[in-house]
Order: C-alpha cells, then structure tokens, then sequence
C-alpha cells in the first residue's frame, strides 16, 4: 500500500512542518484551504491522500472501509501512514519533533494512531473519534488540540470528549474546544487551530 501526498513546500528559513489528513469519501484537496488560514509559508505542507478509493464517490478516498463493521484495512492503512511519515525526515530534512499532524474525521483517528507511535511535536485532532484497539504508551506524551462541533450528525461530540479524556489520562497536555457547529471545521475552530500551530512551531522572528 503506497501513498501519494500534495506538497506545498515551505520559503526558508523552515520552521517545521504540517500533514494534513482528510476524512471518509474526500481527498488530499480537502482540507488544503487550511494553508491559506494557517497563513504559515515558512511551514512544509502535506496533505496525504488515503489509500483506498470510496465507494459512491467519483473521487473521494477513505483509509479503511467504516461501513463493514470490522473496519477491513485498517491496519494496512496504519503501517502504510506509519511508513510515509517516518520517511520524511530523510527525504525531506524535517525532523518528526517538528511535525504536527492535523486529521479530520476519519483522518483525526489516523492522526491519533500515529501519535501513540512517532514522535511528533503535536497533534491537531477535529471531529475525530478513538479506534476500540488504540493502545496509548505510557511513555508516549506529546501535546494535542482537539475540537469537535457539539451538534454534529456524523461523529458524536461525545467522541471528542472520550479523546480528551484518553490523552490526558495518559499524560499528555490537551486541550478540547466544543464549537456550535456540525461535521466540519467552523470558524472559531480555525483561529484556534492557528494560534496551535504558531505555539508549537512558532515563526522564525525576522531581523530588521
């Protein structure tokens, strides 16, 4: 299983790095509009496009089948994601320790899987859900912003609410904002988002 990603490469000098992660039945296009807001041109970009196609749709892709209730590629999709990020350091010259991962949906529960197991700098984790196997390391902290819309009809707000839980039981630093919106990424979800990543990876300061 090979992935294929969109990269919007960064204007040096480079202060880390982002990969986006999109949700079931949309594809590496969807979350791109984040650049613009995020308004970063000295981070890398990646938007990673899942592996499998989706069925009903002309062009949207999925990391695994939700609709068969045992979820059939799953840990492909794990190992496949798992490889693609641990390769980029060398092929691209940013470190793991200055990546943030930033999923929607289906690819906010991606993101958790690769947080339990690379060590990047942060986890940005929107309208996600907790896959039942995810075991969390006790040695694995990093910190993470997690934001769900509380009248959402896809993944309950609860969802969010069990990740929070999750994380900080295992000693990471969360933080959740509940947002009075639907499946998908709101306004004030954004501007916080923003202020996220430019805490975790703040901007070279330029010298007059």
């Amino acid at each position: 299983m090979t992935l294929t990603a969109r990269h919007r490469p960064a204007i040096a000098p480079v202060a880390g790095q982002v990969v986006l992660l999109h949700g079931f039945g949309a594809n590496a296009e969807d979350l791109l509009g984040l650049d613009a807001e995020f308004a970063r041109p000295d981070l890398d970009l990646w938007a990673v496009e899942a592996p499998l196609p989706c069925p009903g749709t002309e062009a949207g892709r999925m990391w695994y089948d939700l609709m068969q209730t045992d979820w059939p590629g799953l840990p492909e999709a794990i190992a496949a994601l798992q490889d693609w990020l641990q390769a980029l350091p060398e092929q691209h010259g940013q470190p793991l320790s200055k990546t943030l991962l930033l999923g929607f949906s289906q690819g906010a529960a991606m993101t958790l899987e690769m947080g339990a197991r690379l060590p990047v700098k942060g986890l940005m984790v929107c309208s996600g859900y907790w896959h039942p196997t995810l075991r969390w390391p006790d040695a694995q902290t990093l910190t993470a912003f997690v934001t769900h819309g509380t009248i959402d009809p896809v993944v309950p707000f609860e969802a969010s609410e069990e990740i929070h839980r999750r994380l900080q039981a295992a000693g990471c630093q969360s933080q959740l904002l509940p947002t009075q919106s639907g499946h998908w990424i709101d306004r004030p979800a954004i501007a916080a988002l923003r202020d996220f990543l430019n805490q975790q990876l703040p901007p070279h300061v330029t010298e007059p």
